[in-house]
C-alpha cells in the first residue's frame, strides 16, 4: 500500500510538472510563431517599400499604368487699353469698342504676350477694322471674330515661340456697338 501511495504521488508530481512545462511550452510556441508573423509582415513591409521607391519594378507600374497630370491653374491676360474701331455704315459713322482677356495655362505664355503686345495689338486692330459692322451685330458675327482673333493670335505666338502651348480661349470682357 505504500507503494501505491509512492506511486500516486509521483504520478502527481509528474502530472504537476507537465503543467508548468506545458506552460512553458505553449509559451515558446506563442512567442516562435509571434516572431514569425511579424517577420513575414517585416519582409512584406519591406518588399512593399522597396516597389515603390525606385527601381525595375517602379519604372514597370510607371510605364503601365499611364500617370495623370493635374490640370495647370488657369491664368488670363487682359489688354489695359480697349480696341476702339471706327466705321462708315449706311453712310454714318460708327464706332466699335472691344475689351479682351486671353485664357492659358502655360506661364511661359503670359511673358510671350507681353513681349509681343504691340504686334498682337496690330493684328487684332487690322482684323477688327476687316470686320462687315453689320454682320458684327449678330451673335453669330461676334463668334467668328473672336475665332479670328484666337487664330490669330495662336499664329503669332506660336512663330516667336514653337514650343508655346499658345492660349485656349479668348474672351469679350467688352464689346459695344455704336
Amino acid at each position: 500500500m505504500a507503494e501505491k501511495k509512492a506511486d500516486k504521488k509521483a504520478k502527481e508530481g509528474a502530472a504537476e510538472g507537465d503543467k508548468p512545462k506545458s506552460n512553458k511550452m505553449m509559451i515558446i510556441i506563442v512567442a516562435a510563431v509571434a516572431l514569425i508573423v511579424g517577420g513575414a509582415g517585416s519582409g512584406v513591409a519591406v518588399f512593399m517599400m522597396s516597389k515603390g521607391s525606385g527601381g525595375e519594378s517602379a519604372d514597370a507600374a510607371k510605364a503601365e499604368a499611364p500617370v495623370e497630370q493635374k490640370p495647370r491653374e488657369a491664368s488670363y491676360f487682359d489688354f489695359t487699353t480697349p480696341f476702339l474701331v471706327n466705321y462708315q455704315w449706311r453712310g454714318r459713322e460708327h464706332y466699335m469698342q472691344v475689351s479682351l482677356s486671353f485664357l492659358f495655362r502655360d506661364p511661359a505664355v503670359q511673358a510671350l504676350i507681353k513681349e509681343h503686345e504691340p504686334l498682337l495689338r496690330n493684328n487684332i486692330m487690322l482684323l477688327l477694322q476687316a470686320q462687315d459692322f453689320d454682320g458684327l451685330r449678330t451673335l453669330e458675327g461676334k463668334e467668328s471674330i473672336r475665332q479670328l482673333i484666337f487664330d490669330e493670335v495662336q499664329n503669332v505666338l506660336k512663330a516667336q515661340d514653337s514650343s508655346t502651348e499658345g492660349i485656349e480661349q479668348v474672351y469679350f470682357t467688352n464689346f459695344v456697338l455704336q
